[in-house]
Formats: structure tokens, sequence, C-alpha cells
């Protein structure tokens, strides 16, 4: 025999009540903690300058493709260099980041991730040559203008 919609209601009604009661017991739910960075080093700074006016290197080689400006942090391996590629562990700001557009970084068909020593082999970079790009453009941090002119030139060098 199934309960008639008013006893239906009623016993919805009861575990509600049940519930509130039970959950006013529970202890109280501790702050989420931080997400542990691995010793990533942050630069604010650094990530806002790359956003503000510099230019996707591979829209300057391989066509525009009018997306905006995201960091791309470069997860490369090259022992001699220091670069140690760590999976699931995004690599310090400073010195490892580029300037890619948004299609160039992770949405288009020709994009960065998660192959990154193909995408550039098909940019026309080598890996010790993203490499040198990375140091070079944070060396012309903060001059918006010296960083245009550094990728500019990695751009020249990947077309010749």
């Amino acid at each position: 025999m199934s309960p008639t919609p008013k006893q239906a209601a009623e016993a919805r009604a009861v575990l509600r009540s049940f519930n509130r009661a039970r959950a006013k017991d529970r202890a109280p739910r501790l702050p989420a903690k931080p997400k542990a960075t691995h010793g990533r080093e942050r630069d604010p700074a650094y990530l806002a300058w790359l956003h503000e006016g510099l230019s996707c290197i591979a829209c300057l080689i391989l066509g525009p493709t009018g997306t905006r400006i995201e960091a791309a942090h470069q997860k490369l391996n090259c022992a001699d260099r220091g670069w140690h590629k760590k999976l699931g562990i995004r690599p310090t700001d400073a010195g490892r980041t580029l300037p890619l557009c948004r299609s160039h970084h992770r949405e288009g068909p020709v994009c960065c991730d998660p192959a990154q020593a193909k995408f550039w082999a098909l940019v026309g970079l080598s890996v010790e040559q993203v490499i040198d790009l990375c140091g070079d453009l944070y060396g012309a941090f903060p001059d918006a203008a010296a960083g245009e002119a550094v990728i500019r030139r990695y751009a020249r060098e990947a077309r010749a």
C-alpha cells in the first residue's frame, strides 16, 4: 500500500527537519587549504607585462589568429640548460613564460599544449632557441618595446 500525498509530504518534512538537526551537530567545515605550488615562483608583474602589448610569436611566423595574448608556461626538457619537465607542475613564471595568443596556446588546430617540443618544431624554433627566447624576453622586462624587438628577432630567425 503506497502512502497518500499528504503522508508523503509529512514524511519529507520530518526528514528535512532531521537532516537540519544533524547538520547543526556536525563539526564546522575548515577553510580549504591553499593549493600547493610545489615551489613555483610567481611573478604577477611579469605575467601582466606579457599580456599588455607583446605579440604572439607563432602569429608572426604562421599567420595571425586575432585572439588575445595568454602567458604560456614552457615545459621543455633540456638538461644542458637546467630545464627539466615536471608533469603536472607549471614552471616558474619568470624566464619560462612566453606570450602566445589563445589559439596558438591552447585552443586552435595548431596549439602549444601538451606536446610543446612538436609545436615549436612546427613553428621553426628549436628547444634551445625557445629557452633563449624565454631568457631574452625576461631580460627585456619591463620595457615593452624591447620585448617586442626580442620576439620579432626570434620570428625572423624561425622564418629564415
